[in-house]
């Protein structure tokens, strides 16, 4: 395993505990033998005797060894990226009822459950978190809904790495899933195809949802077609008030000749309004829908899927979470793929 040289500012027993943490999270050792001794280290590292002792004891509080008197110290034989559980900081907990995060969420769960840890979620601001729950925290996935950066400056304070889910103007790392760079590659093409008249329909505002509108007014100003050429509708979570909102999409004058669906609920919605008009679906109206697999047998052959890797993702951030909570090393930005299936004939 390729070992990243220390910073200039990295101490030589926090350099100590990454590259050990590094090798052991490897499989360089075998948990059957010890690991070199002390005075091995002491030799290898060019460090003194209570440098090696000092992170040896970080790697035991994370979980990563243990110390048998006698025979020497060992790797535990199912150490995995796990160690300490994980936060999900959500101010707003309605937030969980949103498809496309509940699926991040199923693939972050996925990990830990195979990392043998859990995840918890948390509503209350960081500032009001006793010292004992945050020290038992490994790190905390931010869903940025209703997070302030006072909120993450008080993660920062308390040592707790954090990633942000999806992006935002908030600083520090975050996870982007693609969708604003998806949305605008998929516009701007059907713009340069000649489609003229843009609609976005979904259920409610989350910054998830804000990040497709950006992608395309972005694209809608790049094609020099403006904002007048976009449409949205917010409509309530319910099947009647979805319905509602796909035939108030689709009697606009004129109508839409492309329309964009945040959830699966939304594109039926859609498709049944266009049939109930007979408007032809990759003629007379472009459908782009979003999910997190291929498109199957089940969709419409003339809708075109944008393809988020959102399980992938939640596996994703979960990994890098507890990697950085186990080696203590800065947590970086993660961008996802993403593809996107044209619909036949587009």
């Amino acid at each position: 395993m390729k070992i990243s040289a220390p910073a200039s500012k990295t101490t030589a027993r926090q350099n100590l505990v990454t590259v050990l943490a590094q090798e052991i999270l490897s499989g360089t050792y075998d948990p059957k033998f010890p690991i070199p001794s002390e005075h091995q280290l002491c030799r290898r590292f060019g460090v003194s005797r209570v440098t090696v002792r000092l992170a040896l004891s970080d790697l035991q509080n994370r979980g990563l060894i243990y110390r048998h008197h006698g025979k020497g110290t060992f790797i535990h034989g199912t150490t995995k990226l796990g160690g300490k559980p994980l936060a999900i900081l959500m101010r707003t907990p309605e937030q969980g009822a949103c498809p496309s995060l509940s699926l991040f969420l199923r693939g972050l769960q996925t990990y830990l459950g195979e990392a043998e840890t859990y995840s918890v979620s948390i509503g209350l601001s960081p500032a009001l978190w006793s010292p004992s729950m945050a020290s038992s925290l490994g790190g905390v996935l931010v869903i940025p809904d209703g997070v302030t950066a006072t909120d993450l400056d008080n993660l920062r304070k308390r040592n707790l790495p954090y990633l942000i889910y999806g992006g935002a103007d908030l600083p520090g790392p975050s996870l982007r899933i693609g969708a604003e760079a998806a949305v605008y590659e998929a516009v701007l093409t059907l713009a340069s195809r000649g489609r003229q008249r843009f609609g976005f329909i979904r259920s409610k505002a989350s910054h998830h949802e804000s990040l497709k509108e950006q992608g395309i007014v972005k694209a809608l100003t790049q094609a020099g077609l403006g904002t007048t050429a976009f449409s949205e509708i917010v409509c309530a979570p319910t099947c009647l008030e979805i319905s509602r909102a796909a035939e108030r999409m689709l009697d606009q004058t004129p109508p839409p000749d492309v329309v964009l669906t945040s959830e699966p609920v939304h594109t039926l919605a859609i498709l049944n309004a266009a049939r109930e008009r007979k408007l032809v679906i990759g003629k007379d109206i472009h459908v782009i829908h979003f999910g997190d697999q291929a498109p199957d047998q089940t969709m419409h052959p003339e809708v075109t899927i944008i393809q988020l890797s959102l399980i992938e993702g939640g596996k994703k951030a979960a990994e890098a979470l507890c990697r950085t909570s186990l080696l203590a090393q800065p947590l970086e930005s993660i961008s996802l793929p993403y593809q996107i299936h044209w619909a036949t004939g587009a």
